[in-house]
């Protein structure tokens, strides 16, 4: 058996006043007809009001909490890079300050101009003796390595995750976590420092003149995904952070020219890839991030006919696949594309899962989207895997 593991980054959606979503109003014949001749439920992904995508990845691949190892570590992964033991990772974005103090923008205006000179301006800084290694990753964001055996990821993030608020320290978990809050909040005033007087700052609409500590991470021994499933696996994806699950969890990564982890990603490219990695692993992981954009822009309009574009992908795959292949399509999260919609946009309700495959028998649900999988069967954190292989292997409900 072949399994085609759809994730939809961001796919779940809250409903408008007419109870409809992104999901329920897509035209997705492909999905649909998925959804009719199998299995359509809720899955049960977070731990508290939100979930971010890394953990959201970590669970529906079959990993607890206890198992995860920080986001920063795993974007230092997709980054291609190889941290020692004892390093801590850090995942950070180039973002906005006013001359108060205040944070104005936690993406820099999303414009990508003049990081790769930033990011020079700031790489190797030293700060208590400890060298800040620095690369630029997707869009605004950043990964941070710090080799010391002082330095713990026992540290909170100092993203507010709101604008139009002065930027909040770093702050420590424990005692064991002081050293690095402190080191951490000295190198946020000194590459703020560095970074406002820059040339390249000067010219962006939005400067990119200070750095968010977002999540810190730090290596642990995990069992290998095919160690866990007996199964090869392999990630296509746009976006580091998938990468750097795949390879925490042994899985190749397959990358792609002109693959983005944006609207204008090179989804044909990424279609014909997974059609021809189901000759070589048991599972391909086929990642769209798209839609998580469009909703963090409010384009609800677009995210829906994304839907239509991702279908037509779907359609292709199940006509090149083989019989014995089987198909999960699931979100990590909801993001939520509501105009007026509160500070969180990633909520941690639970999402619509459609399984579909040989001996995987319907459950009457019928259609794939948040409301209709409400009818259909529910499952709890890291579950949907081992069921998915269950039901395979062994058939029947």
């Amino acid at each position: 058996m072949k399994y085609v593991l759809v994730l939809l980054d961001g796919g779940g959606d809250r409903p408008d006043a007419n109870g409809n979503t992104p999901l329920s109003l897509a035209n997705k014949p492909n999905i649909d007809m998925l959804a009719a001749n199998g299995m359509v439920g809720l899955l049960d992904i977070g731990y508290g009001k939100d979930v971010d995508s890394d953990f959201g990845f970590f669970t529906i691949l079959g990993y607890a909490k206890d198992e995860y190892p920080g986001r920063g570590y795993l974007e230092a992964l997709g980054a291609n890079l190889q941290p020692k033991d004892d390093a801590i990772c850090i995942r950070g974005n180039f973002a906005t300050l006013d001359g108060n103090g205040v944070l104005i923008d936690r993406r820099a205006g999303r414009d990508n101009t003049g990081l790769e000179s930033l990011v020079e301006a700031v790489d190797g800084m030293e700060i208590d003796g400890i060298t800040f290694r620095i690369v630029k990753s997707a869009g605004h964001r950043v990964v941070m390595v710090l080799e010391d055996r002082r330095l713990t990821d026992g540290v909170l993030s100092n993203d507010p995750r709101v604008v139009n608020v002065p930027l909040p320290e770093v702050k420590p978990k424990d005692d064991a976590g002081k050293f690095t809050a402190s080191l951490l909040n000295k190198f946020v005033r000194k590459a703020h420092q560095v970074l406002q007087k820059h040339a390249v700052n000067a010219k962006r609409e939005c400067p990119a003149n200070v750095i968010l500590i977002r999540s810190v991470g730090k290596k642990r021994p995990v069992q290998s995904f095919q160690e866990r499933f007996g199964l090869t696996g392999c990630c296509i994806a746009g976006i580091p952070i998938a990468d750097g699950v795949a390879r925490y969890l042994g899985m190749d990564v397959i990358k792609l020219p002109g693959s983005t982890g944006y609207p204008d990603t090179n989804w044909d490219a990424k279609v014909a890839a997974a059609i021809t990695a189901l000759g070589k692993y048991d599972l391909v992981w086929l990642h769209i991030n798209a839609l998580d954009i469009l909703a963090h822009d409010k384009k609800r309009v677009e995210k829906t006919a994304y839907v239509k574009k991702i279908d037509d992908g779907i359609g292709r795959i199940i006509k090149a696949a083989g019989k014995d292949t089987a198909y999960i399509l699931v979100p990590d999260h909801k993001t939520v594309s509501l105009p007026d919609f509160g500070k969180y946009e990633h909520v941690a309700d639970p999402v619509p899962v459609c399984i579909s495959g040989p001996g995987i028998k319907p459950n009457g649900v019928g259609k794939y989207d948040e409301q209709s999988a409400e009818r259909g069967f529910k499952l709890e954190k890291h579950a949907l895997l081992g069921f998915v292989l269950s039901l395979a292997r062994h058939g029947g409900q």
